[in-house]
């Protein structure tokens, strides 16, 4: 069976597939696409080099991949030969759900790690519980989202159990790349109402000047980039993805004007607003 994964959101509580041609993968590789669903997918072969919130992550057979919800997805390279099992979750389920203790802790943990590698002997583990899953959805045992919730609290803890347990040590990160990552996540919540370094400089207790520094020296990119890149991969996503008049879309992102937005997006991007959205 081969279903599309979500665009932006499912109009169900969930679905399940497995994808055998990297046709449905290739819509992701044009622009960043803002996914308001909850994707978890396993990679039984084959390889895809994608970026998930600006990280970038190498996903070969034996991986699974965690997309939480309100994540920016764009895929960069795609093999010619790729098998990919997935589960997902409607935003609204995802509301839906109230979540244990234990759960809360994998999703943080996956939040800092989207792609986990499984050791051999859990791959089989995970496929027959995938192949299992799929095989429910298909003959309809998925009908109440009491049933859907214990099969993704399921899912998780065994990511949890059998995955993040596995993860080789990391090393202990500097002061730069604590406040970097900081940075960083201040910036997917704020980004589309504060472009200031001063804003984040603030909220992070430092200077203007010290920030800066410091995310040149872990990121090698500027504060003002690592802003603008979310800011143009939202303008992208909602230029192709809406019917939001380009107007909407520029205040919506706290542009004063129409004017100034596009000159903004045509700056990074090479072209202007209307001219990405009709595809030159």
């Amino acid at each position: 069976m081969e279903n599309e994964l979500p665009k932006i959101d499912i109009p169900q509580d969930f679905i399940a597939g497995k994808l055998t041609t990297s046709e449905v993968l290739k819509l992701y590789t044009n622009y960043p696409c803002r996914l308001k669903a909850m994707v978890i997918a396993y990679c039984l072969r084959g390889a895809v080099e994608a970026s998930i919130n600006l990280v970038r992550y190498d996903v070969r057979a034996g991986d699974v991949i965690t997309i939480l919800p309100n994540s920016i997805l764009q895929i960069h390279t795609i093999s010619d030969e790729v098998e990919v099992y997935f589960l997902g979750y409607s935003s609204e389920f995802v509301e839906y759900a109230t979540w244990p203790k234990p759960i809360m802790g994998v999703f943080y943990a996956l939040r800092e790690n989207a792609a986990i590698r499984l050791v051999d002997d859990d791959r089989p583990l995970v496929r027959n519980y995938l192949e299992l899953t799929l095989e429910s959805f298909v003959r309809g045992h998925f009908d109440d989202r009491e049933s859907i919730k214990y099969q993704l609290f399921f899912i998780l803890s065994a990511i949890g159990r059998r995955g993040l347990q596995h993860r080789p040590p990391r090393e202990a990160q500097t002061t730069a790349e604590r406040i970097s990552k900081a940075f960083g996540e201040l910036v997917l919540r704020h980004y589309a109402h504060e472009r200031s370094v001063s804003f984040y400089a603030e909220k992070l207790g430092i200077t203007p000047a010290h920030l800066s520094t410091t995310v040149r020296q872990a990121t090698g990119k500027t504060c003002g980039e690592v802003i603008s890149s979310m800011i143009i991969m939202e303008a992208k996503t909602r230029l192709r993805e809406t019917d939001l008049s380009i107007q909407e879309i520029a205040y919506s992102l706290n542009f004063p004007s129409l004017s100034f937005f596009g000159k903004y997006f045509k700056r990074h991007v090479g072209v202007g607003p209307l001219e990405y959205r009709n595809g030159k």
